[in-house]
């Protein structure tokens, strides 16, 4: 099948609808290396493993997702409605993980210098 005046990253409208139907969020803002980190984390979860125990070091299929969820538990506010749904349907949201700043130890701040 041909797809005349196409470039190499759209999609037939046909497929795209195809897509739609299949999954609504699959074409979120931020691209598929968004939704390959969503899909290894989501599948990583489901063999039963701990969301507590993902690190900012976890690496899943060579893709660094513990740094990829901590900048994206970070900027929580910033994603886009349907990345915040698909997240919140793996128990992961800056409430929840404790990978997120907000439930990250403190910094211990500096002593102030007597002089």
């Amino acid at each position: 099948m041909l797809f005349v005046g196409l470039t190499l990253y759209e999609l037939a409208s046909a497929r795209a609808d195809a897509l739609t139907a299949f999954a609504l969020d699959w074409r979120l803002p931020r691209g598929a290396d968004w939704h390959r980190e969503c899909h290894l984390l989501r599948a990583h979860l489901a063999t039963g493993a701990d969301p507590a125990a993902l690190t900012h070091d976890t690496q899943l299929a060579g893709g660094k997702t513990g740094s990829w969820l901590h900048r994206h538990l970070a900027t929580w506010q910033t994603l886009h409605p349907g990345q915040q749904r698909l997240m919140t349907s793996l128990g992961l949201t800056p409430d929840t993980h404790p990978l997120s700043p907000s439930t990250e130890p403190a910094a211990p701040s500096p002593r102030a210098s007597s002089s």
